[in-house]
């Protein structure tokens, strides 16, 4: 997806009152979008969504 498209879905967002969810690599997203306000769960190596030990 390109950045001018996750700017438009992000102002349709704001103007209807919704929610939007995506995973998008870091270093992908617009820097125009790369507001803490806009983010609920981060991930990482080290924070994973699904936290499944090794044994």
């Amino acid at each position: 997806m390109h950045d001018n498209q996750l700017v438009k879905i992000a102002e349709f967002v704001n103007k209807n009152n919704i929610q939007f969810v995506a995973s998008i690599l870091k270093d992908k997203l617009p820097a125009i979008l790369n507001n803490e306000e806009y983010f609920i769960v981060r991930l990482s190596q080290e924070d994973k969504l699904f936290r499944i030990e090794k044994h």
